[in-house]
């Protein structure tokens, strides 16, 4: 497992299985076949990589207290994203979009896949520099700063070398989308499913997670996400949140 002390000043990209496993499923969110319930759900998959961000760096509290960091706009139906989900889910289960597009989708689902992962990614290193910390007072307002700076980041470099090798994987990988499309729905449909790959879709959403942890080990791939990852520390510090905040004193005797 990776260190999660190291993650904020490390050089060399890691990504946590779980993590590689929810942005397959944030970009399943893709085949949903409704206007506006795809960002639905991607907002739904968001808060789970959110929520095992926090809980893997000790913090206890609810990640509704951080929710700018995983909420997007999605037009009249911004409100809806702890309602539609579950009702939504029950007609994804309906045959997940036939792919008649699948080709002019793969770089959709590339980007996303990145998207995601970045996103995970940016969010464990804020949480091992100490921000978000256990008791903060102004979690929400630093949470949509960091948002802010992950999207001013993310806008400001190409990551051609990644959305290649993605799109390779998708390419290669209808069976792990479709059994994350699966995924998705039913993970959502049943309460309390905490994040926890269903049975059935387990193993093809796995194999579909190790083409993509070796397309991530790319030296050129990883150049990419260290130069993303300067770019987001830049932008942290631009907004006031580059240091990080001293450890509580402790008592002595």
């Amino acid at each position: 497992m990776t260190d999660t002390t190291a993650l904020a000043t490390e050089r060399a990209p890691t990504f946590e299985r779980a993590l590689v496993l929810m942005a397959l499923l944030y970009s399943a969110c893709r085949f949903v076949p409704l206007p506006f319930a795809d960002e639905i759900f991607r907002n739904a998959v968001s808060r789970l990589i959110v929520s095992q961000a926090l809980d893997r760096h000790g913090r206890t509290f609810s990640s509704k207290l951080v929710a700018p960091l995983y909420t997007e706009e999605v037009g009249c139906l911004s409100g809806c994203l702890t309602a539609l989900p579950r009702l939504l889910a029950k007609l994804i289960l309906f045959p997940i979009r036939k792919l008649l597009a699948w080709l002019g989708a793969v770089r959709g689902i590339a980007r996303d896949l990145i998207t995601a992962l970045l996103f995970g990614r940016s969010v464990e290193r804020c949480l091992a520099r100490g921000l978000l910390p256990e008791g903060g007072g102004e979690l929400s307002g630093q949470a949509k700063l960091i948002r802010g700076a992950f999207e001013r980041a993310l806008a400001g470099g190409e990551l051609p070398l990644s959305k290649r090798a993605l799109s390779a994987v998708v390419s290669r990988s209808k069976r792990g989308l479709s059994a994350a499309g699966r995924a998705v729905a039913a993970m959502f449909e049943r309460p309390g499913a905490g994040g926890e790959l269903p049975e059935g879709e387990r193993q093809a959403v796995s194999e579909g997670a190790e083409h993509v942890e070796h397309a991530l080990a790319d030296p050129g791939i990883a150049e990419e996400i260290t130069a993303f990852d300067a770019r987001f520390d830049q932008e942290l510090e631009r907004v006031g949140l580059g240091v990080v905040p001293p450890p509580p004193a402790t008592s002595s005797g």
